[in-house]
């Protein structure tokens, strides 16, 4: 898996509000730690979706979707892979 180039792609951080400079700052000591040279706005969006995707799982894991998705599994695919899409990370094996 690679990123895209928000610059060349439009994501991430092409859409949305700026980084205010706060977060600018804390995206940018956390790509230094984990991927140096990663753009603050794909690293501001890759914790976003991180976070997002353990609420997803959370609630799997608590049963907060019983009684209310019958369609579990396909939500779940749905809703990574809209994650996956927001956040930028491409499959270079995929060819769609």
């Amino acid at each position: 898996m690679a990123l895209r180039n928000p610059s060349s792609s439009g994501r991430p951080g092409g859409r949305g509000p700026p980084l205010s400079g706060e977060l600018r700052s804390e995206a940018q000591r956390l790509a230094a730690q984990v991927a140096p040279g990663l753009p603050p706005e794909v690293m501001a969006a890759l914790v976003a979706a991180w976070a997002r995707l353990f609420g997803l799982v959370s609630f799997e894991v608590f049963g907060r979707f019983n009684g209310v998705v019958e369609a579990r599994d396909e939500l779940f695919t749905h809703a990574a892979r809209r994650l996956a899409h927001e956040a930028g990370p491409v499959d270079r094996r995929r060819t769609h």
